[in-house]
């Protein structure tokens, strides 16, 4: 006879038709039955049976039950014991391959593993990880505890703790270089998956029985807010601020149990669906002193409803208020017009921040930044993130580390190309085409799209007759509200007759594009001597406005693609406070050989950023691109109080940006 203890721990009790392999019962939770089954010879006592583990994730069968985690066992009965064990026990007898004394002993088991969901499971997830023991090196410690967080506002406003429904969270973070924004035309924003258990249902929106019913029935998940927060060592950081953006409901098969997944994005996910047109009064406001593209970032931000000091801080805020400081860069080109014309708000700061070398992103406590194109630079570095965080690395701290040389982005030629903005001659901008009909006492609605913006308030001309063609002199309004490429155009008529509008015109003046110029640069570097040049054209995007915007454009991407940066990707970084953008410096050493291959530690920025939080801890891998050299053709830059304007020799040659 073998006996199965209470006190051993994992293991795989495997219940055949048949017979019941002892030498796999290893296990956990006593289950309270007395009696005993007796199979093949092979005694196993009921009340010994080993059981429970994470319920979540095994596969419940009459014929088959796997069991995989220690559960302390119960003290007393717990709630739904009996029901639970009616439920199970018809689900055994159910089940045409197995046999009487299985179907008892899977009846028992069964109501241990679903009263065991409501009683264990939860408190089994990642809500309390053990002491993780982690690499040491800089800035490392021994061993770390983690306590995760994950709050959900269900209902737009009240956070719920989930934390006790965590299986895993997992996420991706991308810094988009520029100029792949400028042909691209878009960013990134981040993308985040969370695994939660649905033992009871809970998160099943076709449950009415479960309290998330009225908030995600439906859809109704859809764009509730999301902050994970992880404390480690008892120091709290937060590693995500988004939004729900999918719920999915995962049914139990014969090897997992039920799960749901949310697939979750960063903060800026509601201003890529958010569309909006600018009011031609602020646009106008804007452009009669062109302004740098700092204000018009702002300026887009506000327009959707976005607060300064909370959601992002500009330079003015911060001088106001200190010692706040600005995730707005000082803008560095003036633009004439910045303008939406029912457009993402995400995608235009995307393509605004393109056009002038720099970034635009939301960060993990869900604050928006732009840095201009200087921000690569080690002064501007530091200011915004502090100073340069060593790594240093060796073969036992990591999982490996990857060098490359990309070439995707390798480039001997740039091309970009703009079109400046010029005022257009007054003429007829819009006409409907056909007759407006407006019935009696009601309103109707006309959207006059134009080809380009305006550039100034336009002329409303209009007249409105009945149908045998006399004149309606009143009773018929026609109310313009202008935005800068659009009028909304609301017709109301409050006579008892139908108004035919057999004029209804727009004129005024428009900001036409000039002809189109190329700004080019071509690399001299010795690289390219034995090897086929290669093109690269930047075009269409309306916010490079002026020559001199479209050569700092081909210099700036020229330096940074005539030749392959070093890139390195360094898997589960025992650092939780590293964040995209950050300055870092690597060195990594080879117990059994040499250095890292380089002429020097590598110093670069973080531009991607992957972690996974689950059962093994929290984990990160991050990309680091190399920027010692970013600006080694242009050295040295124009320092005030260094160099002389109109001095020859080094006194006075150096580049001002480019």
């Amino acid at each position: 006879m073998a006996e199965v203890r209470g006190s051993q721990v994992a293991l795989l009790a495997e219940i055949q038709g048949q017979h019941i392999q002892a030498s796999q019962v290893a296990l956990l939770a006593e289950i309270g039955f007395a009696s005993e089954v007796e199979d093949d010879g092979t005694h196993v006592r009921a009340s010994q049976v080993a059981l429970l583990a994470e319920i979540d994730l095994i596969q419940v069968r009459a014929s088959q039950v796997l069991i995989l985690i220690e559960v302390a066992p119960p003290a007393s009965p717990w709630p739904g014991q009996g029901q639970a064990a009616a439920t199970l026990s018809q689900a055994a007898h159910r089940a045409p391959t197995v046999s009487r004394a299985a179907a008892q002993a899977g009846g028992a088991l069964f109501a241990a593993l679903a009263a065991s969901r409501a009683r264990v499971a939860p408190t089994t997830s990642l809500a309390a990880l053990a002491p993780q023991s982690s690499p040491t090196g800089a800035g490392m410690s021994a061993t770390r505890t983690l306590t995760p967080q994950i709050l959900i506002y269900w209902d737009g406003v009240t956070p719920t703790d989930e934390t006790d429904y965590l299986i895993s969270a997992r996420a991706q973070e991308n810094l988009t270089a520029p100029e792949q924004m400028l042909t691209a035309g878009r960013g990134a924003v981040t993308a985040c998956t969370l695994t939660l258990s649905n033992h009871h249902a809970r998160y099943s929106p076709a449950n009415p029985t479960s309290p998330l019913h009225p908030h995600i029935a439906g859809g109704g998940a859809y764009l509730a807010p999301v902050h994970i927060n992880l404390t480690i060592d008892g120091a709290t950081q937060r590693l995500f601020t988004g939004l729900v953006r999918e719920l999915s409901e995962n049914a139990p098969t014969a090897k997992s149990a039920p799960t749901i997944t949310l697939d979750c994005r960063s903060r800026d996910e509601r201003l890529l669906q958010d569309k909006r047109s600018t009011p031609l009064a602020a646009y106008l406001a804007g452009g009669a002193h062109a302004q740098h593209e700092a204000h018009h970032i702002a300026g887009l931000l506000a327009s959707a409803g976005l607060v300064d000091g909370i959601d992002y801080i500009s330079h003015t805020y911060a001088a106001a208020h200190p010692p706040a400081r600005p995730t707005i860069d000082a803008g560095l080109f003036s633009l004439a017009a910045v303008w939406l014309d029912d457009e993402s708000v995400l995608t235009e700061l995307w393509s605004l921040a393109a056009a002038c070398c720099g970034w635009f992103y939301c960060d993990r406590s869900g604050i928006f930044h732009y840095h201009n194109l200087t921000a690569v630079l080690p002064a501007s570095l530091t200011a915004h993130y502090g100073p340069v965080t060593t790594l240093e690395l060796d073969q036992t701290q990591i999982a490996g580390l990857q060098l490359r040389r990309p070439t995707n982005e390798l480039y001997s030629e740039i091309t970009v190309e703009t079109a400046p903005l010029t005022l257009g001659p007054v003429g007829e901008l819009w006409n409907p085409g056909a007759v407006v009909i407006v019935q009696p006492g009601a309103t109707k609605t006309i959207w006059a799209r134009l080809s380009a913006p305006l550039a100034a308030a336009p002329t409303l001309t209009w007249a409105a007759y009945t149908a045998n063609g006399a004149p309606l002199a009143s009773g018929v309004t026609v109310v313009a509200t202008p935005y800068a490429q659009r009028v909304q155009l609301d017709i109301t008529n409050t006579t008892t007759r139908t108004a035919y509008l057999n004029t209804l015109t727009l004129t005024g003046p428009t900001l036409i594009a000039d002809a189109k110029r190329d700004a080019i640069r071509t690399s001299t570097h010795p690289f390219w001597t034995n090897r086929p040049p290669r093109a690269r054209t930047i075009r269409s995007n309306p916010y490079i406005q002026t020559e001199t915007q479209a050569a700092t454009i081909a210099a700036y991407a020229l330096q940074r693609q005539h030749l392959p940066l070093l890139t390195a990707t360094v898997p589960n970084v025992d650092r939780h406070d590293l964040r995209l953008g950050w300055p870092v410096r690597l060195t990594y050493t080879d117990a059994a050989a040499a250095t890292l291959p380089v002429a020097a530690p590598l110093e670069g920025i973080v531009t991607a950023l992957d972690w996974t939080l689950d059962r093994t801890g929290y984990r990160q891998t991050i990309t680091v691109m190399e920027t010692a050299s970013l600006f080694a053709g242009f050295a040295p830059l124009f320092v005030l109080g260094q160099h002389r304007i109109g001095a020859t020799g080094a006194a006075g040659e150096a580049h001002l940006f480019y």
